[in-house]
């Protein structure tokens, strides 16, 4: 992030007088994004937002105060950074993230929250200093880039961390390398189920950090671990940022993210749309179905891209769905036909379909669906995204 460091001042970004969160992990940034930004707004601080990947448009990926920045915002943070860039070479993401911290200067904000792109350390988004990092679950996902371990990975995303400054683990199973990473940085470092733990119940959940305790918590839409996550990151700035419990409780209730876990009704047919897109998100989408009471068939819209563990997806996904309808999308990091049907027949899998694209699969699907039936949509935000801009506009 060498390059985003000099056009931090050249743009004259640096300091930044927001609290900064930046948040990595390979699954639940987004969830952990998403609900800090509600319970932080909830409770009347200005916030700013950078994720990523968008899923139908550019804007998504840049959120003040709730609402997503206009084109008119956009075009003109990236002419003053091409203007200001000269004969420096700096990437899509870069570019992404460095007009992001323009609208957020403009914004007079409180709190500024970075999902990190790709790892920790060498990501853009370190450039910046986090006052407090998050790191959600650790798995095996662009190990090309990272390392073939959960040890490897773990040091790379601790990358965010600072010394002197806390920061917030929620892997139910952190790899030892980020306890010693952690060390090495002088971070103050937050684990769950070591320094705090939550208790899942019928209609509400209890959050516990030693002796502080909050009870008669609303279920969120999103996964329950990362809330548990959030409200330990939102703890530990309570001095400075102070958050009621009746903002805590409102912000779980109104936070969402769209194509995680989400159900949608089209047409009469129930949809579930998830962007898992790897291993570990594959199986949280399969803790999901199993608590699901469907009195008919599960079928599965699945496309994946080429460079992830679509055989072991497929496989935690076998035995759990009972018809499959393969896709791709348009774009050439699609895993082909061919090697998902390898999979397929690898893994006996009898009952499946392929169509080259996922709106036709999605009308295939609802064609052999009956009363009771549930259609899951997954595999990767490219998938996801090719059924949510065909439905967006009728549901």
């Amino acid at each position: 992030h060498q390059q985003v460091q000099i056009m931090l001042e050249r743009l004259t970004l640096l300091p930044v007088d927001s609290l900064v969160i930046s948040i990595a992990g390979t699954n639940g940034k987004g969830s952990c994004v998403a609900m800090l930004e509600s319970i932080y707004s909830a409770a009347g601080f200005r916030v700013g937002s950078f994720t990523s990947p968008h899923l139908l448009r550019f804007n998504e990926r840049i959120r003040v105060c709730q609402h997503h920045a206009t084109d008119d915002e956009i075009y003109s943070a990236f002419e003053w950074i091409e203007r200001m860039r000269g004969d420096l070479q700096i990437g899509y993401f870069q570019f992404s993230f460095l007009a992001a911290l323009l609208l957020f200067k403009k914004s007079n904000l409180d709190i500024i929250l970075l999902e990190v792109g790709i790892g920790g350390l060498n990501d853009a988004v370190n450039a910046l200093d986090a006052n407090l990092a998050v790191l959600t679950q650790i798995g095996l996902d662009h190990c090309q880039l990272l390392g073939q371990t959960r040890e490897l990975i773990a040091k790379e995303k601790a990358g965010i961390m600072r010394a002197n400054c806390p920061a917030v683990c929620g892997d139910s199973h952190p790899p030892k390398t980020l306890f010693h990473a952690a060390e090495m940085i002088g971070a103050h470092l937050f684990c769950l189920n070591k320094d705090f733990s939550y208790v899942k119940r019928e209609h509400e959940w209890c959050w516990k950090y030693r002796d502080f305790i909050l009870d008669h918590l609303p279920l969120p839409s999103l996964f329950l671990q990362n809330a548990a996550t959030t409200l330990m990151a939102i703890h530990l700035l309570q001095k400075q940022y102070p958050v009621s419990e009746e903002a805590i409780k409102l912000g779980l209730h109104e936070a969402h993210l769209v194509g995680r876990q989400q159900p949608i009704k089209y047409q009469g047919f129930d949809l579930l749309l998830d962007v898992s897109h790897n291993v570990d998100g594959i199986a949280l989408l399969v803790k999901k179905l199993k608590t699901l009471h469907i009195a008919g068939k599960k079928r599965v819209i699945f496309g994946v891209k080429k460079e992830k563990d679509f055989f072991q997806m497929m496989n935690r996904l076998n035995g759990v769905v009972d018809v499959w309808y393969l896709t791709s999308t348009q774009d050439h990091s699609s895993a082909s036909y061919e090697v998902l049907q390898k999979c397929a027949i690898d893994l006996s899998v009898n009952n499946f379909y392929y169509h080259p694209d996922p709106v036709i699969s999605l009308h295939e699907a609802m064609k052999h669906s009956e009363p009771g039936d549930l259609i899951i949509i997954c595999g990767s935000f490219l998938t996801v995204a090719s059924v949510l801009r065909k439905i967006s506009d009728k549901i």
